[in-house]
């Protein structure tokens, strides 16, 4: 990796000459678009709104106090579809609190101010439509400003104010916060913004990722992060610069993002957690979208979709107050079945599903009518057949029920699901019921066939070369049947409507006792009976 300087000057070398002409396409999604279903987003934003107590703030139950900065991350998403009420709701609550947000006291006489802090309250302020010069009777523009660097060495960076010589004393800002640095000042084109953006971008990598603490080189052990390059890239997207290094570091990070992507629309975090989880599939998701990168955007939520805490039909497994909040990964969602979320995993759920709701605004909507095919005329009673589910809303939540038996399934990224269905193990007409999370989708007759011993008639005594007749009776109307004598076969073929199969040959071999064997759909449906072939 080359260091971030040094990428700068190779940038114009590493990005096709079509980078810049091609990001001037790129265009944020309609949010009424026929091929995009709200339904996910709405019952996210629901859920989020919800963790707002009457204060305007997320409270942390566990550990009893509220959780301002998260506060902040629920505002910014439900700003980003479209929840204005709760965005006034959290920023005034943090205009009442911002003191105890961006700065704490060290010692006596020592407080420690918080850059990034100042920037992210900066940002929720920006996002209510506040004055950031007048919000909580303060001026977060000169209070931001005042923590930027203006050495020639580290001109632009955002630092801490901190006191090296107290215990666990120590410069805590980073990309993030140097993000919303970035994006808030050039929102009040502070005469700062440039030095700041260009600190920012100095911070990407050769490959287009940027990583969480500030580095003068790429070739340190810290790992990139889908992350921060997520937050970098929507502050990237929403800066107005003449800057020409800008379209280079936005058609960089959206490359790197989607190089990045597993196949499943998933993303992990960084080198040490590799694991696909929501946060990081979320933020990748929401940047990838508002870059216009569609396509990747859509898979990322379709796997934060699948994530979510949704029921259809009868496969009622999450509480209903919990509905719409998104699972951290796998073991969270599994975690959460039949059990409301508890104040020990409130905390994940509520990052996991701010940092991903607005990437819900890319979920896909079904790409036709749902499919159900299944073709087999009979099926053997007991058996588990797969329920093939086709053309369903992508990462949506399914249900399959047969008889008082539900069965839960989720939509893969084309809309298709695989279900194994136990039958019961009996003759029957069998009816398979498949429902979505806006109601029922389709239904499938399976008919089953039981063990059973068929009728079989034949005459007595037939000598040889004459002809014999085999009657069988008790079958399925157009059950396949094979009749064998002396374990050779003298006929096949399918049931009348009445259940009746017919075939009748010329008998050969030796004198003496024949059976006649009669197999039908399946090795537990059987018949026999002898007769005595004459010469």
């Amino acid at each position: 990796m080359s260091s971030p300087i040094a990428r700068r000057a190779l940038a114009a070398l590493t990005v096709p000459a079509l980078a810049l002409s091609t990001l001037a396409v790129l265009a944020p999604p309609a949010q009424a678009r026929a091929d995009i279903d709200p339904a996910p987003a709405f019952a996210g934003s629901t859920w989020l709104a919800a963790q707002l107590g009457d204060n305007g703030l997320v409270h942390n139950d566990q550990y009893d106090f509220d959780d301002i900065g998260l506060s902040i991350d629920v505002a910014l998403a439900l700003e980003a579809v479209g929840d204005d009420a709760s965005v006034a709701k959290v920023a005034d609550a943090v205009a009442a609190n911002l003191t105890s947000y961006t700065s704490y006291p060290v010692a006596s006489g020592k407080t420690h101010v918080t850059a990034g802090a100042i920037a992210k309250a900066l940002e929720l302020a920006q996002s209510a439509g506040r004055d950031g010069k007048s919000f909580g009777g303060q001026d977060l523009v000169a209070q931001l400003e005042q923590r930027v660097s203006r050495d020639s060495d580290t001109a632009g960076r955002i630092g801490d104010v901190f006191f090296p010589e107290e215990q666990f004393e120590a410069d805590y800002a980073n990309t993030i916060g140097q993000a919303y640095a970035a994006e808030t000042l050039a929102e009040v084109t502070s005469a700062l913004a440039p030095d700041v953006l260009d600190y920012l971008l100095s911070q990407q990598c050769a490959e287009g990722f940027f990583k969480l603490s500030f580095a003068t080189s790429c070739d340190d052990a810290s790992a990139p992060s889908v992350d921060v390059t997520a937050i970098a890239l929507r502050s990237l997207l929403d800066i107005t610069s003449t800057d020409t290094d800008l379209p280079i570091a936005i058609t960089n990070a959206v490359a790197w993002l989607k190089k990045s992507q597993a196949k499943d629309g998933s993303f992990g975090s960084d080198g040490q957690i590799t694991a696909p989880n929501a946060n990081s599939t979320g933020l990748a998701g929401w940047a990838l979208g508002e870059a216009g990168a569609k396509g990747a955007a859509s898979d990322a939520a379709v796997w934060v979709r699948q994530h979510q805490l949704a029921v259809a039909g009868s496969c009622q497994t999450y509480a209903a107050a919990d509905l719409g909040a998104v699972a951290y990964d796998d073991a969270a969602l599994s975690g959460a079945a039949d059990t409301a979320i508890a104040a020990d995993t409130a905390d994940q759920f509520r990052r996991a599903s701010a940092q991903s709701l607005p990437a819900l605004r890319y979920a896909p909507a079904a790409s036709g009518k749902v499919q159900l095919p299944f073709t087999a005329e009979y099926v053997a009673a007991g058996s588990t057949q797969v329920i093939v589910v086709r053309k369903a809303v992508p990462g949506a939540t399914l249900c399959v029920k047969l008889g008082k038996r539900a069965v839960p399934a989720v939509a893969g990224g084309a809309g298709g699901a695989r279900v194994r269905v136990e039958l019961p193990a009996a003759t029957g007409r069998r009816t398979v019921v498949v429902t979505g999370q806006d109601g029922r989708l389709g239904t499938i007759v399976i008919n089953t066939l039981g063990a059973t011993t068929f009728g079989v008639a034949a005459a007595d005594r037939v000598a040889l070369g004459e002809r014999q007749r085999v009657v069988v009776t008790g079958l399925a109307p157009a059950e396949f049947v094979t009749v064998e004598v002396r374990g050779t076969r003298v006929g096949s073929g399918q049931a009348d409507g009445r259940g009746r199969f017919v075939t009748a040959y010329p008998v050969t071999g030796t004198p003496g006792k024949a059976k006649v064997t009669v197999v039908g759909g399946f090795d537990n449906r059987t018949g026999q009976t002898t007769f005595m072939v004459t010469r």
